[in-house]
């Protein structure tokens, strides 16, 4: 502050506290508190005689957030954080009341409550939620019941949390990044098995579509050499002999096999000519055996019949020439098998034999 005789006293503008739109200034001056609500000049006699002022926030709902330290049941700490809207009623009584420190005051209160405490001490770091829920019921119905009261000022609750405790959060941020990890590699596990089960696939197709190709081939190749081998047996048809100079003119049989072969077709063809004279002799001789056998069964059963008859004494009763009889007997066996029914017919029509073989002829 400046005095000169011929002026009148006044502060300097840079003893002043500079203030904003919301604030107001409260003078001590003359043992009493003065509120500047006009904007008071520097060579007002209050502003000069002041001995302090002080910078009052005229805010309506400004908040207040306190930090209070609760033990927990596992020697660890929450941070229960309360949130409090103030509104400076009367600049006056708070410069009156000495209050510099508003969020100390408001700890200070909360303190007092130690069911506050109570809560935290019955709950483990890990348990905040649980916590934070009753400590946050304990403290609204505790503000609702015993207000905070501040000379001056209007204070009502905004919102209660308890933070995560550093050491947790640290925690569950290691522990979520530990989970992101797992599940980055188990995606990464899980597309590099798709990629995997894809190859695998690829290549299972790959190798079924080749097989399919290969058989496919297979089946036209067995189909071309059916086809060529049907083609050949209409050519050369059973003839080994064509066979051989086939598979010669092909360049399947060399020359000293083939020479082989056609010297084993040549033994064979006589071997077998050999045998088919063989046979040929040999069933000539059974048919010329069977045959004489066959006459002489004849003969003899001519003669037998002949020899019955005469002795049943059927050809006494009967003219027959002898010479015809015997060149009967000599070329047909079936004459002589119905003589004796022929005699017999005859003696009982008062006939002879010779009649009827006299009338056979005739039909013939």
């Amino acid at each position: 502050m400046r005095t000169r005789w011929y002026r009148t006293p006044r502060r300097e503008v840079d003893e002043l506290p500079s203030v904003a739109a919301h604030h107001v200034l409260v003078y001590r001056s003359a043992g009493q508190y003065i509120l500047d609500n006009s904007g008071l000049h520097p060579s007002d006699p209050v502003v000069v005689d002041a001995r302090q002022v002080a910078v009052v926030d005229m805010r309506r709902m400004s908040p207040v957030p306190v930090d209070l330290a609760v033990a927990s049941a596992d020697s660890g700490e929450f941070t229960v954080r309360v949130t409090f809207l103030a509104t400076v009623v009367d600049p006056v009584a708070v410069v009156r009341g000495g209050l510099t420190d508003l969020t100390e005051v408001l700890r200070t209160y909360l303190r007092s409550h130690h069911r506050i405490y109570e809560h935290g001490r019955q709950h483990r770091l890990a348990e905040v939620h649980e916590a934070g829920r009753r400590i946050n019921a304990q403290i609204m119905a505790y503000t609702t019941i015993k207000p905070p009261a501040v000379d001056g000022m209007s204070l009502s609750v905004a919102g209660v949390e308890v933070l995560v405790p550093l050491e947790l959060a640290d925690f569950e941020q290691r522990r979520r990044e530990q989970l992101r990890d797992l599940q980055l590699l188990a995606e990464r596990q899980e597309v590099d098995e798709q990629l995997q089960r894809r190859s695998e696939n690829t290549e299972l197709e790959y190798e079924r579509q080749r097989a399919m190709h290969e058989l496919s081939l297979a089946e036209a190749r067995h189909r071309f050499e059916r086809q060529e081998f049907e083609r050949d047996r209409e050519t050369v048809g059973d003839d080994p002999l064509r066979v051989l100079l086939m598979a010669y003119t092909a360049g399947q049989l060399p020359a000293t096999a083939l020479a082989e072969q056609l010297l084993d077709l040549e033994r064979l063809r006589q071997r077998r000519e050999v045998q088919l004279s063989r046979a040929e002799r040999q069933e000539r001789q059974m048919l010329d055996e069977r045959r004489r056998d066959d006459e002489r069964h004849v003969m003899t059963t001519r003669v037998e019949i002949i020899k019955q008859l005469a002795a049943r004494g059927h050809l006494d009763f009967v003219d027959i020439d002898p010479k015809l009889l015997m060149s009967e007997v000599l070329t047909s066996p079936g004459t002589l098998l119905a003589a004796e029914a022929a005699a017999a017919h005859a003696r009982a029509d008062g006939g002879t034999a010779a009649d009827v073989v006299v009338r056979e002829e005739d039909d013939d």
